[in-house]
């Protein structure tokens, strides 16, 4: 269900264009230069990258540089899950793929790498263990001068709301670990919007925004095959970003909009929608 209409933002500088957006290279199935390209025709300031588009076809270096040359940002770099109380069994597995994960980025410029909240069953549910395992992973990031920014998920065990998430960043106050704002998990949790005022500046380390329609499917199966643009749902996208602007956020916003109806398009064409959506938004700033 379509709202159609997007409160207006008040108190904030209204973005330029595209610019102050990035996309997620994950929204179709495209290769990772045909993506580069549709988000810089498409005006937008950076993308949201994975791990799976780097390899042997698209080096750290090849990457850097075509990002570089068409003026984009790595608004964050996906993706390490289970971490945080992983058993002793996954640990070494666990601390392994954080390492390539970091190195990566240090090969691409990336700063944030995103850790999405540990949803296994068996991960340790103890506060102590928790708080071990992200202060081990943040001093990983110090050394490399990288961050990590903690997104929790409504499906994880432990860390499912942000209240519980930002708790946690504040109590282990370490310089390399924040939060990442996803819309999805903020709103399908039902965390009131002036919670954003509660995160201290430091501590934005990304926003990720999509909307939803109303239906009653579980969250696992709407977050990854039915999102949708910003301004296309029920959610009140833009309070949001008002609040979280207004907090201090100053970086790019990403359109993380993972849609089965999407994954056929061109990398084009969906900069295309991206690039209407975030001149919605925009227009929302404006007036």
């Amino acid at each position: 269900m379509t709202s159609g209409n997007e409160p207006v933002l008040r108190g904030m500088p209204a973005p330029s264009g595209s610019a102050r957006y990035s996309l997620n290279t994950a929204s179709v199935r495209c290769n990772f230069e045909d993506f580069v390209h549709a988000a810089r025709s498409s005006g937008f300031g950076g993308l949201e990258i994975w791990q799976s588009d780097i390899g042997e076809k698209m080096p750290e270096a090849l990457a850097r540089e075509l990002l570089a040359s068409n003026g984009l940002e790595i608004s964050a770099f996906q993706l390490l899950r289970d971490f945080e109380g992983a058993p002793d069994h996954l640990r070494s597995e666990r601390l392994i793929e954080a390492e390539k994960l970091m190195s990566q980025m240090t090969g691409l410029g990336a700063r944030t790498l995103l850790l999405c909240a540990n949803t296994s069953e068996e991960c340790s549910s103890d506060p102590r263990v928790i708080a071990a395992d992200l202060r081990m992973l943040a001093d990983m990031a110090a050394e490399r001068g990288l961050s990590v920014a903690l997104e929790p998920l409504v499906w994880s065990k432990k860390l499912n709301r942000y209240e519980d998430a930002l708790a946690c960043v504040l109590a282990l106050d370490h310089r390399a670990l924040g939060l990442m704002v996803d819309s999805f998990h903020w709103f399908w949790a039902g965390t009131p919007i002036e919670f954003a005022r509660q995160i201290p500046p430091s501590k934005y380390l990304g926003m990720q925004v999509c909307n939803v329609e109303r239906c009653d499917l579980p969250p696992l199966q709407v977050a990854r095959h039915h999102r949708l643009f910003p301004c296309e749902g029920i959610w009140p996208i833009s309070d949001l970003i008002r609040e979280v602007r207004s907090a201090g956020y100053d970086g790019l916003i990403n359109f993380e909009v993972f849609n089965d109806a999407y994954k056929g398009l061109t990398a084009a064409k969906f900069g295309d929608l991206a690039a209407r959506s975030a001149a919605r938004l925009n227009d929302a700033f404006e007036n």
